[in-house]
């Protein structure tokens, strides 16, 4: 893999460690369009670091109660 930060792309579990989730809540995540993931031909969902660092972010942004 690419080791350039825009083209750099992460497995699901790679991912759901990241972000302290399960895979099954990324996945779920990719399909409803809140993470942009790319498939290979063999349908894995890969996600690239630059939507991993935008998704961390939003995850560690305070939240409105």
């Amino acid at each position: 893999m690419d080791h350039n930060s825009d083209t750099t792309l992460h497995e699901v579990g790679q991912v759901s460690r990241r972000l302290g989730v399960s895979a099954a809540t990324i996945r779920n995540r990719i399909d409803a369009g809140d993470i942009t993931a790319v498939r290979t031909a063999g349908g894995q969902r890969l996600v690239a670091e630059t939507e991993l660092k935008r998704v961390l972010a939003l995850s560690r942004a305070p939240h409105d109660e």
